[in-house]
């Protein structure tokens, strides 16, 4: 078995990190079309937890992958933060109230 090498393990969790972001994107609606919708319009609020699931599934899946492989869980911890904060936002967007 070869030994565990950190800069190859932050790589791969710098390209996870950026799919993670990607299929955030890919799901969740536009911030322009968050802004656009009334305060806690609620098919804006299904889609956003439509991609909750979605990606907050991936995180969990890929935080643990990345836990189990490499013995330690601040892999784990970085992918469920990035989640945590896109989907923080987009909800907060929604519940704003408009101008």
């Amino acid at each position: 078995m070869s030994k565990y090498q950190p800069e190859i393990a932050a790589s791969v969790l710098g390209v996870a990190a950026f799919e993670l972001i990607r299929t955030w994107h890919d799901v969740a609606p536009e911030l322009s079309e968050l802004r656009g919708s009334e305060a806690g319009d609620l098919s804006m609020k299904q889609r956003l937890l439509d991609a909750d699931i979605l990606v907050g599934g991936v995180a969990l899946v890929l935080g643990t992958a990345f836990a189990v492989l490499t013995r330690d869980i601040t892999a784990m911890i970085i992918m469920l933060i990035i989640f945590a904060l896109m989907s923080f936002w987009y909800h907060q967007v929604n519940l704003a109230e408009k101008r």
